[in-house]
């Protein structure tokens, strides 16, 4: 699958370092369940995306952080069994047909005592340029922006 962001119309892909970015070329991703098996990615289950790449199969996106905070940058990481940073789940579709991609994994704000629950990939600050990061970032206005949906 191809996964277009809204605002920009660019595609997720990865960049020479394994970071997740927007770009005009698309990379091809699954969706895997915990067992590597591809699900339907509008079927609200959790599961990883996982480039689809003969040599890299194994490998998905994750946040650089276990416990993402507002502007971790989006990496291509090895699959890892117990790490719920690596699963994702597509939510609050819009008329559009977009989705905002959330994080499995809590957001934990440091030096304080707070949990929120709802992270989500997020073209950083709105960008519209090739090869801006994507990152983890909490969902805007309950329902996300344009630069959270795919």
């Amino acid at each position: 699958m191809k996964l277009q962001v809204k605002h920009s119309k660019k595609y997720l892909a990865k960049d020479d370092n394994g970071r997740a970015v927007q770009n005009t070329a698309a990379d091809e991703w699954i969706f895997v369940s915990g067992n590597n098996i591809e699900i339907d990615p509008t079927s609200g289950d959790y599961g990883r995306i996982v480039l689809k790449d003969s040599k890299n199969s194994s490998r998905c996106l994750q946040p650089s952080s276990n416990f993402p905070r507002d502007g971790w940058l989006i990496e291509l990481s090895p699959i890892q069994i117990g790490n719920n940073s690596q699963f994702w789940r597509f939510i609050l579709e819009d008329k559009d047909g977009f989705y905002v991609i959330e994080n499995k994994n809590e957001r934990r704000e440091e030096g304080r005592n707070i949990r929120i629950t709802q992270a989500c990939m997020d073209v950083c600050e709105g960008n519209m340029n090739n090869n801006t990061v994507v990152i983890v970032y909490h969902i805007n206005r309950r329902t996300g922006s344009d630069n959270q949906r795919w």
